[in-house]
């Protein structure tokens, strides 16, 4: 069991703090517990830190390829290709979620980036209100 603590609605003052109610959360697997215990923590700031943006891929790559290509910078929780509905094209662009902070920073920081003869886009993803922006 986690407890925590959930905050008044409406503006609050340092006295409020005082008077957080607690909540309970019953979870039953360990391991998805500490992912959820982790990204509670910083959930904004977590996603910000491991999500990039990978523009101007070419038409003939494939997710296997990109996710090859990318993993080399550390473990990868997602790769995206963006597909155009309803055929196997390429949109040109995709996302990478790290499990790491420093694997995606470390993908960041070595630009440029090329697969086959095309320069890489590369940015990070940035999580605002609940969209993301480039």
């Amino acid at each position: 069991m986690v407890k925590l603590s959930r905050a008044p609605a409406g503006p609050t003052t340092n006295a409020d703090h005082n008077r957080l109610a607690p909540i309970q959360i019953y979870y039953s697997c360990p391991i998805q517990s500490q992912v959820f215990l982790h990204l509670l923590s910083s959930p904004s700031k977590h996603i910000r830190m491991t999500r990039v943006f990978l523009g101007s891929l070419g038409d003939e790559v494939e997710e296997e390829t990109l996710r090859s290509y990318c993993s080399g910078w550390g473990e990868l929780y997602s790769c995206t290709l963006m597909l155009e509905p309803g055929t196997s094209n390429s949109r040109g662009f995709a996302f990478l979620t790290f499990k790491s902070r420093s694997s995606a920073s470390s993908f960041l920081s070595s630009q440029p980036h090329f697969i086959g003869d095309r320069k890489l886009i590369v940015k990070p993803l940035e999580m605002t209100s609940g969209t993301a922006t480039v």
